[in-house]
């Protein structure tokens, strides 16, 4: 997605209990199941799920966050 000139990538679907998994080595989803999406987690979860991400994949040089209001807005006005 291009907004002001500036490229970002957002994910079309929710984080997957798998994929939390793999990244945290835990799942406290009460509903399980590999392809659902993650629940149960804060914000301070979410803050080190993507923290423990970012240095999963800095080779890349790929850095993951949650998106600003406007962002989001813009996404998914497309």
């Amino acid at each position: 997605i291009t907004m002001n000139g500036q490229n970002f990538y957002m994910s079309t679907t929710e984080v997957t209990q798998d994929q939390w998994q793999a990244v945290t080595g835990a799942n406290r989803s009460y509903f399980k199941g590999a392809n659902l999406p993650v629940e149960k987690v804060s914000m301070q979860d979410v803050a080190g799920f993507l923290a423990q991400l970012n240095e999963l994949d800095r080779e890349r040089g790929m850095t993951y966050r949650l998106p600003t209001v406007s962002e989001w807005e813009f996404a998914a006005g497309d």
